[in-house]
């Protein structure tokens, strides 16, 4: 499950939009599409944003996606995978 740092990163981008005037997620966790792009961009994974948008992926459900659940949605690369899950770690 993408818990722990995904979570953060999720957090972090949520507050760092609204800090900056954009629009945080609502109390029932919901999120724009756009803030889903910004944070794919953010992570540098931009290239994903399209198939998010087509399985309907929110900051609602980002943190319940498993490793499987990104590779089918066409997440092929497991470092890209890692990225998003929150796991890349510092060699």
């Amino acid at each position: 499950m993408l818990v722990g740092v995904s979570a953060y990163h999720i957090a972090d981008f949520s507050d760092k939009v609204a800090s900056a005037g954009g629009m945080k997620p609502d109390n029932s966790g919901a999120a724009s599409m756009q803030q889903i792009v910004d944070w794919l961009e953010k992570l540098s994974l931009g290239q994903y944003a399209q198939r998010f948008a087509e399985n309907d992926i929110s900051f609602v459900i980002l943190p319940d996606l498993t490793d499987q659940d990104l590779e089918k949605i066409g997440v092929a690369s497991l470092g890209h995978r890692r990225l998003a899950a929150g796991d890349s770690r510092t060699p």
